[in-house]
């Protein structure tokens, strides 16, 4: 749980199944734009789908790791022995997606060619 505030989640994200589909769609969307899930992010997700964290509080971590955001730092436990819902669907997932191929702009214009107007 973290520190700061109990966490809050809409009616699509009651379940960890629910919650789980979210990160999914996470995961796909940054994918498709070729970006691949970090480390943090999965270990992230995995508090998330728990119920531990919210999406807020999730972006906000993010936000802090990646941009420099001054918000103060979660500080999620992993319990020896915890069992986190869909963990290893979370890992597989993060596995797979690191062996997509780079992304490929669909639309790439060939600069060297002379505009006339």
């Amino acid at each position: 749980m973290s520190q700061y505030r109990l966490p809050e989640f809409n009616e699509n994200e009651q379940t960890p199944a629910q919650r789980w589909a979210v990160l999914a769609w996470a995961f796909a969307a940054g994918a498709s734009d070729g970006a691949r899930p970090s480390t943090e992010f999965a270990r992230l997700g995995k508090f998330y789908v728990a119920g531990d964290i919210d999406l807020a509080m999730l972006s906000a971590e993010m936000d802090r790791l990646y941009f420099g955001h001054e918000y103060p730092p979660l500080v999620l436990v992993e319990e020896p022995g915890r069992v986190f819902p869909f963990a290893a669907e979370i890992e597989a997932m993060q596995k797979e997606l690191a062996t997509l191929p780079p992304k490929v702009p669909y639309l790439e214009l060939d600069l060297s060619i002379p505009i006339r107007l």
